[in-house]
C-alpha cells in the first residue's frame, strides 16, 4: 500500500500536466505500474523516486514539444517568416565562413580545415515545400537549421582562431621589442638577429604558426637572459 500510494502521489501531477497538453504517458509509466501491481515489495522508495525522475523528464520533454507545436500552429505566418530569417542567417554564415577559411588557408599554415556540405539550399527548398501549416515539419526543419548554424559557427571560429593566433604572436613580438628598446637592448646584435627571424616568419604567406611560436619564445628567452646580464 505504501509503495502504491507513493507512486500514485508522484504520478498524479504528471498525469495532469500531460492531460492538459493532450499527450499520453510515456512507456516508463506502464513499466512502473506493472511492477507495482505484480511485485510492489521489490520497489523501495528510492527506486520509485528514481523512476519518477526519469518519467518526469520525459513528461517535460513531451509537454515542451507539444507546447512548441501549438505555438507554431497558432502563429504560423510569424513562425514561417522566422524560419526564413534563420535560413538567411545561415546563408550569410556560410558566405562569411568561406571568406574566413580562404584567408586562413592563404595566410596560415595549418592542418586541413573541416569542410561541411552547404545544406542551406536544400533546407530552403524544404521550407518552400511546406505550403500549408505543418508544425511538426516546421519544427523538424528549424532544428536542422539550428544544427547547421552551429556547425558553420564552429568552423568559422576555428579558421578565425588561426588568424587571431597570428595576430597575437605579432603583438607579443612587438611588445618584447618595445621592452628591449626600454632596456637599451634594441640594437643588441643577438636580439636583432632573433627578431629578424621571428618577423620574417610572421610575414610569410602562409605563416607557419608553430615556427613563429618557437621564434617568439626564443626572442623572449634571449631578452630575459640579456636583461639578467644587465644586473
Amino acid at each position: 500500500d505504501g509503495v502504491n500510494t507513493l507512486i500514485v502521489d508522484r504520478l498524479a501531477p504528471l498525469q495532469q500536466r500531460l492531460d492538459e497538453a493532450g499527450a499520453t504517458f510515456p512507456k516508463e509509466v506502464a513499466d512502473l505500474l506493472a511492477v507495482s501491481a505484480t511485485d510492489p515489495l521489490s520497489l523501495s522508495p528510492q527506486d520509485v523516486e528514481s523512476r519518477i525522475r526519469v518519467i518526469a523528464a520525459e513528461v517535460e520533454r513531451r509537454s515542451s514539444e507539444l507546447a512548441e507545436l501549438a505555438a507554431l500552429r497558432s502563429n504560423w505566418a510569424q513562425a514561417h517568416g522566422e524560419t526564413a530569417a534563420q535560413l538567411d542567417a545561415l546563408r550569410h554564415g556560410v558566405d562569411r565562413l568561406a571568406e574566413v577559411r580562404a584567408k586562413a588557408e592563404r595566410d596560415v599554415i595549418s592542418g586541413p580545415l573541416p569542410v561541411h556540405a552547404d545544406v542551406e539550399p536544400a533546407l530552403r527548398a524544404e521550407l518552400g515545400a511546406i505550403t500549408s501549416p505543418d508544425p511538426a515539419a516546421l519544427r523538424s526543419l528549424r532544428g536542422r537549421i539550428t544544427a547547421a548554424l552551429r556547425v558553420v559557427a564552429e568552423d568559422e571560429e576555428l579558421a578565425q582562431g588561426l588568424l587571431d593566433r597570428r595576430m597575437e604572436l605579432k603583438g607579443r613580438l612587438t611588445a618584447y621589442q618595445a621592452k628591449a628598446a626600454r632596456l637599451d637592448l634594441g640594437e643588441d646584435r643577438d636580439l636583432l638577429a632573433c627578431s629578424r627571424i621571428a618577423s620574417g616568419l610572421l610575414h610569410r604567406q602562409p605563416c607557419d604558426l608553430r615556427a613563429v611560436t618557437r621564434a617568439v619564445a626564443d626572442y623572449q628567452e634571449l631578452l630575459v637572459e640579456k636583461q639578467g646580464s644587465l644586473r
